[in-house]
């Protein structure tokens, strides 16, 4: 009866967290959309103001054509940002364990994660460090864990099989990839609100231009392309910041998502728990020592 209360617990977790994972790239997606179609604002009202015979520029409105552009180009370019990452992710640094007890466990760990995690297992190097870290990330095979020398010189074999189950877990689950796409759509977010400024400028300059060819544009024109400044400082101020959250949302998600996974590879949930309490001990007393000194 506990067993099945614990299977669900972990289950319903892993469930509750894929699900709001989805709600947050849905919002993410849309604040990209909605932040590439205020960029071709100022943009339309330029080209409307700069088409010669005209008596006034076009008001500005809501096209589903442009909509549905924007929408295919922010998913090609998340798409080809992942890829990219991708081959460039795998770590340059780090060694195979050596013969050395506390690294020479780690293979038999792996594979039995990889085994209770359903998938092939990764490749596992070591890195010279005092620290306690661990880390998962892609290749070109099966992924990648590196676990530091620190962390493994600390934890006993139940600790070190959390963290690889917690490592495993975001392998498993393509952790990596989702949050790229959360990274790369905050960097997005950047380029377009910068350009919704410019093409704000290049309106403004547009309707002044206008405007002094024709005085009975320059209220229309000039209080549209100043409506178009004002937008694109709007975009500015509040886009960014949102795109910041929801990236720290996803993050969170895909690490709460890894520990319930861990749990279940591992049927132990205090393992990762210990390490985790190990890994913050060695921290307050590394700090202690430093202010000590």
């Amino acid at each position: 009866m506990i067993g099945n209360s614990m299977s669900k617990s972990f289950f319903d977790e892993q469930r509750s967290q894929r699900q709001r994972t989805v709600i947050w790239l849905v919002v993410e997606l849309v604040l990209l959309i909605a932040v590439g179609y205020m960029v071709s604002l100022p943009w339309q009202f330029w080209q409307s103001c700069s088409v010669p015979d005209t008596d006034t520029c076009v008001p500005l409105g809501f096209e589903l054509g442009i909509t549905f552009k924007i929408a295919v180009a922010v998913l090609v370019y998340l798409g080809i940002a992942v890829l990219v990452a991708r081959r460039q992710a795998y770590p340059k640094h780090g060694r195979a364990p050596s013969s050395d007890y506390r690294e020479r466990r780690l293979p038999g760990i792996v594979e039995q994660m990889a085994l209770a995690a359903g998938i092939p297992a990764p490749r596992v190097t070591v890195l010279d460090d005092p620290s306690m870290n661990a880390y998962a990330t892609t290749d070109r095979g099966n992924g990648v864990i590196v676990v530091t020398s620190g962390l493994l010189s600390a934890l006993d074999d139940r600790a070190v099989t959390g963290v690889i189950a917690h490592e495993m877990a975001h392998l498993k689950n393509k952790d990596m990839q989702v949050k790229w796409v959360a990274t790369f759509g905050v960097g997005l977010v950047i380029l377009l609100a910068a350009a919704a400024t410019f093409m704000a400028i290049a309106g403004m300059q547009a309707a002044e231009r206008q405007s002094n060819d024709d005085e009975n544009n320059n209220s229309a024109g000039g209080g549209l392309a100043l409506a178009a400044g004002a937008f694109a400082l709007v975009l500015w101020l509040l886009a960014l910041p949102a795109a910041v959250v929801v990236r720290a949302a996803i993050s969170r998600r895909r690490e709460q998502l890894a520990d319930a996974s861990a749990v279940q590879f591992t049927r132990d949930p205090t393992g990762l728990r210990v390490a985790l309490e190990d890994r913050k001990s060695t921290r307050l007393n590394s700090s202690h020592r430093c202010l000590s000194r």
